[in-house]
């Protein structure tokens, strides 16, 4: 199968940017522009991502309790509510590692299951310090974390193995409130004011527009190049291990 042409995809960016902005170049309100992206699009999405979180990190700790709670149906949720805002990787996901923190992908050299198993294989108390655990490696942390140590379904009550999963589902938790606390304050007031005299992140309201229509041409083309591109292969080998989750 041939990768998607580099006219399709500019084609699609396009039409996906005329939908964003909505005007003309020269009769774009970027201040609208934010608007409508704030309130439409990241600070929902960013609300759905931190409750996703905060409740499989709840029904983690309930299963591992030894309680009914349906952990891979709340993983699911979570996974779904990334997927509405691993586009916009400025403000919040661009401090420190926190998108990495969030969803390490593509893990080209097999960095996650190496480490989980070394955590595994030790029983490191640091499941047990969530200050601890935050200050681990990325292959340890976030959704991708929980896919490998999910795999085979929730791993049994009063294990390691279920400490761990809860460990790592109370962090990726903390991560997405820390993300959507950061963008409600002061990211979102960055983007509504774009060009002000005392913004110190967008010098013009223009710089707050491009933010978003890099966010979203970047978007399009990880998922032609790694999310579809990368398991797709080619159609003598395709490579489905390399799909994203």
């Amino acid at each position: 199968m041939r990768p998607i042409s580099r006219a399709r995809r500019a084609a699609a960016v396009a039409v996906a940017a005329l939908g964003l902005l909505g005007a003309p170049a020269a009769a774009i309100d970027h201040a609208a522009v934010a608007a409508r992206a704030l309130e439409g699009h990241i600070l929902p999405r960013f609300d759905a991502l931190a409750a996703g979180t905060a409740a499989l990190a709840e029904a983690a700790g309930g299963h591992c309790a030894g309680g009914p709670e349906d952990v891979m149906a709340a993983y699911n949720t979570a996974f779904d509510a990334w997927m509405g805002v691993a586009h916009l990787r400025f403000g919040p996901l661009e401090e420190g590692d926190t998108g990495f923190s969030i969803a390490f992908w593509p893990d080209e050299r097999g960095a996650t299951p190496r480490a989980l198993a070394r955590l595994e294989a030790d029983e490191d108390p640091v499941v047990d310090d969530p200050a601890g655990f935050a200050q681990l490696s990325v292959a340890v942390r976030g959704l991708f974390a929980l896919d490998a140590l999910l795999a085979e379904g929730p791993p049994a009550p009063a294990t390691y193995e279920c400490r761990l999963v809860e460990a790592v589902a109370v962090d990726l938790a903390a991560t997405a409130e820390r993300a959507r606390d950061r963008w409600r304050d002061p990211f979102a007031g960055y983007l509504a004011t774009a060009g002000a005299a005392d913004n110190p992140l967008y010098l013009t309201p223009e710089e707050g527009s491009r933010a978003l229509f890099t966010a979203l041409t970047s978007g399009l083309e990880v998922t032609a190049d790694h999310r579809l591109g990368r398991p797709l292969g080619t159609f003598e080998k395709p490579q489905p291990r390399r799909a994203e989750a």
